[in-house]
């Protein structure tokens, strides 16, 4: 990504509601395993190192990007068994974790197909473990927010899925997010293409609402994700997969 979206990921993410509400997700998801305390989790592609620093204190982590400028975000937030590295060639021996997170990685233009990645993801998680995907959601959708994040693809479900098999895991859960703000990002990202003045010159859509806006966004989110313990919806902005490894 660019330097200015690590910064601003750096800057927002323990407050912006849509970073907000996908670590709830996570979290309820990871709280479901019911994983012992010394359980090993890997954040493959861990940005500034927001997961990390959310389960620390209950899992042993681990953190790996290849971006020189997310690493320097770890060491400033003082975060161990943080490295500079690919998930294309994981620096893991073979079984070593439980559980490997992956929060909108994979899609990126430098990872230049995910099978590679995919495939050291089932190489070093321990027989039975879990690995935990989330990724933007339909090409129709795609945006200049897009191009300042660099994304390589936008996914279908069934593309995802799919492909998570191809290199034996086998499905869990596999679900859109975010359908209750569907219309509203889609007409976000239509106007933004129709009417680029409706951006006020920002490439990203990674800015801080007023609060009470992005208070009330969050709950949205936080309302869907207790849904999505026992149901589906049928399409969103982002793509949410678990499966285990054969």
């Amino acid at each position: 990504m660019d330097k200015n979206a690590y910064k601003s990921m750096f800057d927002l993410e323990c407050r912006h509601w849509w970073y907000k509400g996908l670590d709830h997700l996570l979290r309820q998801t990871v709280g479901r395993l019911e994983l012992s305390a010394g359980a090993r989790i890997l954040d493959a592609g861990c940005g500034t190192g927001r997961v990390v620093h959310m389960l620390q204190s209950e899992f042993t982590m681990f953190g790996i990007d290849v971006a020189a400028d997310a690493i320097q975000y770890c060491r400033q937030s003082q975060l161990g068994n943080v490295v500079q590295g690919s998930i294309e060639a994981l620096p893991y021996q073979s079984e070593m974790f439980d559980v490997i997170i992956s929060a909108d990685v994979l899609y990126h233009r430098n990872v230049q197909t995910d099978h590679l990645p995919l495939q050291e993801f089932y190489r070093t998680l321990k027989p039975a473990g879990r690995l935990i995907l989330n990724l933007p959601a339909l090409e129709s959708l795609r945006g200049s927010h897009d191009a300042h994040v660099h994304t390589r693809e936008r996914y279908t479900r069934t593309q995802l899925i799919g492909r998570v098999e191809s290199v034996g895991f086998k499905l869990i859960v596999a679900t859109y997010r975010l359908f209750p703000l569907f219309p509203l990002i889609a007409l976000w990202r239509l106007l933004s293409r129709l009417l680029p003045g409706v951006r006020g010159g920002r490439e990203s859509d990674l800015f801080l609402p007023p609060p009470f806006i992005n208070s009330f966004l969050y709950r949205i989110d936080w309302l869907e994700n207790q849904w999505l313990r026992w149901f589906r919806v049928p399409t969103g902005s982002s793509l949410f997969l678990v499966a285990r490894r054969a």
